[in-house]
């Protein structure tokens, strides 16, 4: 068990830890429209705060809620026989996007309980706000709430999937084409730069820097150096490639050491950033390699496993919800498809695409290909993954061991472009809610049940045109949507007591009855604090020390979960709300038995420390994890982010300072007295700003002759390694710094200010030179 919950830590430390959030201004008991109506008032002292975390049971009602659990990449366009699937699907004007359902569907409940449906579901914690539950593909929901269906806005891209637009319809969602203010938006790839106007309440399809392993050129170099460090038997699954015209040489030399070895040199041409089959061709020339353009060469798999003599490859889904920490699914089903003619390794078939491609937008075309409307059959040239598995077990294969290889390759796959990937992601992502990904992976098998990898496409195909593809992807696609996580947009459209009402009429009994009588309602928008990326000195100072641990397990698995800071709550609560959405998307990153990736990251990686914890603690009792995460949350513990905390502390500074500074300057002459008081009063009106790019003064006088000098720290533009503070602040000069001689500019020492604040003398804004060592703080502004 938690020891947070069984012995009281030292209050010194609980007292910067789990300091209460206070909003200043607000007052016990007032709603926030900021904060979605968050009772934001502290606790009446420490001791009160610490005893809501260890639950008092005695004191709780029974019936406290408590659930139970750059680049354009490998896109696949939408193919249903048009250039644009937009064609198929036109879309009404803005003002006409309402949901009008018609009389015929209309059921035979009373109006004011269809008008009153609100597709949302309550999170498994206190305190989190609802998620939208989207309806299923082939199930058409009620109409919404019309207090809701005014901010229920999809944003409709270009080339948004007719089933992904089923599903919001059906949820009775508007699907608009122009508008800002919008709950989520699928579309195709985002540049890095296109991030930035994505707010942080809407959520996208995709993740920054996805195309370092959705571009077969980003995917190739990415894997061939993983394979270089690890070597082939960790990346087992990589055919020999090549891009060109940078690895013109060493193909030329690989093609001459198999032609003295008279081996086959059969190899297959891809475009960088090509989709579908298109400008792909299988060669055994080298005079076929084209030189006018940048390629990708890899080695053919000349061996294919064959059913019915036609050769086939898998699409497996792969869905991936965070980078850091890495969040990874495999979806269960997938698709099989096959060649429409007959294999042969012959040359003279080399030339054609519908004995060697496997692509449905090519082997659609042809005058052999069978389509297969059941999903269940294995018939035709299109199969379904669990028709094939069952196909297989028939022949006595061992599926399962084939499929745990298919999630080691997704894994290993990731992990090839993960330090990249996480470096865009910060980058370009302010806040750990608007991007999640879905990647398609192309995988060959052997004539000895080997799989291979041949390439990952960003924005895989969710044509939906024949009853098989929607029995696969209808039911994936509703499934993803619930699982990543959407909330509704903060507005202020909706009222504080319509916003009281709604949740009444969401949770029901589940309501807390202390939590109606006090005011304190769980929000019902978005709430930005839980998915902040902000943290504390102390949250910084718990991840740099298990970092440091990261290559002895037994020394962190166990201490990590000793106490729970408020953004390891946050953490584990997302990731536990999230899990409870899964049924055929198997997560298979973070698990029980996970340490043995940690080597493909280039660096430790806390997140994934403290889920590996947590998985090896809770993942065969997932309630009782539940039910820790529930107690730290009733008192609001995921809702203290660095800036509520350093407010307080520096509000407190602020008054004391003041109070301190009255009571010495009372001889001091008026007008000096007023000029102090003007002073303290533009640095107060600056203390509660929020401080996210800061930049502190701190002028300094010699005691003996007053004469000054102004140093300054910038806390976005600071020199590596040199520690900063979440808010300036203090009086107090803890570190003294040796003056130079008056020749010299000052450029050597240090001056430690709030035992925090590094200010370097090579940063002084206007250097003076004196004699001396004697130094005072005269006074803190935030400019």
């Amino acid at each position: 068990m938690n020891p947070l919950l069984r012995e009281p830590p030292n209050f010194n430390v609980w007292d910067r830890i789990m300091m209460a959030y206070v909003k200043p201004g607000t007052s016990r008991g007032e709603e926030s429209r900021e904060y979605n109506n968050y009772d934001d008032a502290p606790p009446d002292s420490v001791a009160d705060s610490y005893q809501k975390v260890l639950g008092d049971r005695r004191k709780r009602d029974v019936g406290r809620v408590n659930e139970d659990p750059k680049a354009v990449g490998n896109e696949e366009p939408e193919d249903n026989g048009r250039t644009e699937q937009s064609k198929d699907l036109p879309v009404a004007p803005e003002s006409m996007c309402e949901n009008k359902v018609d009389k015929s569907e209309e059921s035979d409940e009373p109006n004011e309980a269809r008008a009153s449906h609100l597709p949302l579901r309550v999170s498994l914690f206190p305190y989190v706000p609802p998620y939208i539950q989207f309806a299923k593909h082939d199930e058409k929901g009620p109409p919404i709430h019309e207090d809701i269906k005014s901010i229920a806005k999809w944003k409709l891209g270009k080339f948004t999937p007719s089933v992904v637009q089923l599903i919001i319809k059906n949820t009775g969602f508007d699907l608009v084409r122009h508008c800002d203010e919008f709950v989520g938006s699928w579309a195709k790839n985002l540049s890095p730069s296109g991030f930035s106007h994505v707010k942080e309440s809407q959520k996208i399809n995709h993740i920054p820097g996805g195309f370092y392993i959705g571009r077969k050129d980003s995917l190739c170099n990415n894997l061939k150096k993983m394979k270089n460090v690890y070597g082939a038997a960790e990346y087992y699954f990589v055919p020999e490639t090549y891009v060109l015209p940078g690895d013109i040489y060493f193909l030329k030399q690989e093609w001459n050491e198999a032609e003295e070895k008279k081996e086959s040199t059969k190899w297959i041409v891809k475009p960088p950033a090509g989709a579908r089959g298109s400008g792909v061709a299988v060669i055994h020339s080298w005079g076929q390699i084209p030189h006018s353009k940048p390629i990708v060469v890899q080695k053919y798999i000349a061996n294919p496993y064959l059913i019915d003599s036609t050769k086939f490859d898998l699409r497996v889904y792969v869905l991936i919800t965070s980078v850091h920490p890495l969040r990874l699914y495999v979806y269960e089903e997938g698709l099989v498809r096959f060649a429409s003619d007959v294999y042969s390794p012959d040359t003279s078939t080399l030339s054609d695409k519908y004995v060697h491609l496997t692509n449905y937008s090519v082997n659609k075309k042809s005058s052999r290909y069978m389509a297969n409307q059941d999903p269940s059959a294995c018939q035709g040239h299109k199969w379904t993954l669990s028709s094939l598995w069952s196909f297989l077990r028939e022949k006595n294969i061992n599926v399962d061991g084939l499929w745990e290889k298919i999630v080691d390759i997704a894994i290993k796959t990731f992990l090839s472009g993960e330090s990249a990937i996480s470096r865009c992601s910060n980058t370009c992502l302010s806040s750990n809610y608007p991007a999640y990904e879905l990647f398609g992976l192309d995988i060959i098998l052997d004539d000895e049940l080997k799989p291979w990898l041949l390439e990952v496409n960003i924005s895989p195909s969710l044509n939906t045109a024949s009853k098989l593809d929607m029995s696969v992807k209808g039911p994936m696609m509703s499934e993803l949507l619930n699982l990543v996580g959407y909330h509704l947009p903060p507005s202020n459209q909706i009222s504080v007591s319509c916003r009281r009402k709604l949740i009444k009429q969401l949770m029901g009994a589940q309501l807390n009855e202390e939590a109606e009588g006090s005011g304190s309602y769980p929000g019902l928008v978005f709430d930005k604090r839980i998915y902040t990326k902000a943290l504390s000195s102390e949250e910084k100072r718990k991840q740099l020390m298990y970092t440091e641990m990261y290559s002895n397990q037994m020394k962190y698995i166990d201490s990590i979960l000793r106490i729970l800071m408020p953004d390891d709550v946050r953490h584990l609560l997302i990731s536990e709300d999230e899990l409870s959405q899964a049924d055929r998307f198997q997560r298979v990153f973070p698990s029980a038995g996970m340490q043995k990736y940690y080597k493909f990251f280039n660096g430790p990686r806390y997140y994934n420390m403290l889920h590996e914890a947590w998985e090896k603690r809770y993942h065969q009792d997932r309630k009782a994890g539940i039910e820790l995460l529930q107690e730290l949350c009733r008192n609001r513990l995921h809702l203290r982010t660095p800036l509520s905390m350093s407010s307080i502390k520096y509000g407190a500074k602020v008054a004391k300072a003041k109070e301190t500074l009255n009571q010495k300057s009372s001889g001091v002459n008026s007008k000096k007295k007023s000029k102090d008081e003007v002073s303290w009063k533009k640095f107060s009106e600056n203390a509660s700003k929020k401080i996210s790019r800061e930049r502190v003064s701190v002028k300094i006088k010699k005691r003996s002759n007053l004469t000054s000098a102004s140093f300054s720290s910038t806390t976005s533009g600071r020199p590596r390694n040199i520690p900063t503070s979440n808010h300036p602040g203090g009086f107090k000069l803890i570190r003294k710094a040796p003056i130079p001689s008056p020749k010299k500019n000052l450029k050597r020492g240090m001056v430690k200010v709030l035992g925090a604040h590094h200010i370097k003398p090579a940063q002084v804004t206007e250097p003076t030179c004196m004699n001396g060592n004697e130094w005072r703080v005269e006074s803190v502004k935030n400019l």
